[in-house]
């Protein structure tokens, strides 16, 4: 949105897809809490930049 990265939809190999959203813009992205999902423990940690 705007030039700007605001949601990343995982969806692992072995496991249940989730989605990350950075809700303030400021590149922290959090796990979307829907209904009935257990909770999710996300590693945080840099892959790549450019």
């Amino acid at each position: 949105m705007k030039g700007k990265l605001y949601m990343i939809k995982v969806t692992p190999e072995h496991g249940v897809p989730y989605i990350l959203i950075d809700r303030q813009g400021d590149g922290v992205f959090t796990t979307m809490d829907t209904p009935g999902s257990p909770a999710l423990s996300v590693p945080m940690w840099v892959i790549g930049t450019f």
